[in-house]
């Protein structure tokens, strides 16, 4: 269902707790580069996913260090629209199916959830980038940028908001989430990465996942 009229009011952001912004801001973001790597994307989509996306990294580490300022705020909240636009086209994909048991049974919000997976996931879609991550790590970093610095943003992301360290505090113990691995493969979600999925697969993503902070420089 598609809404008549969507309101986008920053104002309504202002005083949202420092927590609420880390993990909306990084379903945001996780929602942008899903529909990125995403079978159903369209230059349309990509756009979209991309615009959402440099206005996220140019705000939400700015609003997580401290900073309140108003056009920061604005930035995010369309850097929500844009996402929201794109997933509306091409669905989310294998991180936010990997998420959702991680929120029911461990209570992990939404977004860390989602995030938990991302630079790894990233990673293995980059072995299989078609063109789109080449056009895309330009248009977001620069002309001279590689799909190296491409990772090394969102690595960046992940540690600087100690993403891993989060879950790991609800989660406890990391045999718990490979148990959880036939609940991870969500029909229409898990199927609209690049990146082909099994169970072997899904381990490996887990495995990397729950120690990655500790393996970046």
């Amino acid at each position: 269902m598609f809404a008549n009229t969507a309101i986008i009011d920053p104002v309504l952001t202002y005083d949202l707790p420092e927590k609420d912004t880390l993990f909306s801001g990084l379903d945001s973001i996780n929602q942008a580069i899903e529909s990125i790597w995403n079978v159903n994307a369209t230059p349309f989509t990509i756009d979209l996913a991309t615009r959402s996306l440099k206005l996220g990294f140019e705000s939400l580490p700015d609003l997580m260090n401290g900073s309140n300022c108003k056009t920061k705020r604005e930035m995010m909240a369309e850097c929500s629209l844009l996402a929201g636009l794109a997933i509306s086209q091409t669905r989310t994909a294998l991180c936010h199916s990997i998420s959702y048991p991680l929120t029911v049974h461990f209570n992990v919000p939404h977004g860390l959830a989602c995030a938990f997976t991302m630079p790894i996931i990233l990673r293995h879609n980059l072995l299989l980038d078609d063109g789109r991550f080449q056009v895309l790590v330009k248009q977001l970093i620069g002309e001279d940028a590689t799909t190296d610095d491409l990772s090394k943003l969102f690595d960046n992301l992940h540690k600087d908001n100690e993403v891993c360290l989060k879950v790991r505090e609800k989660v406890k113990n990391k045999n718990k989430l490979l148990n959880l691995i036939p609940e991870m493969r969500t029909p229409g979600r898990a199927d609209n990465s690049l990146l082909n999925t099994n169970n072997d697969t899904l381990i490996s993503i887990i495995e990397e996942s729950w120690n990655y902070d500790r393996q970046i420089n």
